[in-house]
């Protein structure tokens, strides 16, 4: 039975060179030059060397911890604009009302502020 099977699997699968060799115009390089003397030498000089880190080292997990999630870092980011954002608003807030920037009621200041701001609404 495992033989029928396998025989049958070699009939019907299909191979990836056939459909690379039916449009070889589509996948071979147009600067290509043939030179039979020619040989590429990679530069070697350290300098010049650059360890793909992302794919490398990407099973260490002391590497992984150093570099940033890029989702939690625009995460990080989305909330400091957004706590900017707040202090602006309650900065326009207060010097559109001069009632607040009175400084002798400070506490009956945070409160009005702190109930003008419980207005905003973010998704965060």
């Amino acid at each position: 039975l495992l033989f029928l099977c396998l025989q049958k699997l070699s009939e019907k699968t299909l191979s990836l060179w056939s459909l690379i060799n039916s449009s070889k115009s589509k996948y071979t390089n147009p600067f290509y030059t043939k030179e039979l003397n020619r040989a590429l030498y990679p530069v070697t000089s350290m300098r010049h060397l650059e360890l793909w880190v992302n794919y490398y080292i990407r099973w260490n997990p002391r590497i992984r911890q150093q570099q940033p999630n890029p989702v939690e870092q625009r995460y990080m980011e989305l909330l400091a604009l957004r706590d900017d954002y707040m202090k602006r608003l309650e900065e326009l807030q207060i010097t559109s009302n001069p009632k607040l920037s009175n400084s002798s009621s400070s506490s009956s200041s945070s409160s009005s502020s702190s109930q003008m701001m419980s207005h905003v609404q973010t998704h965060f």
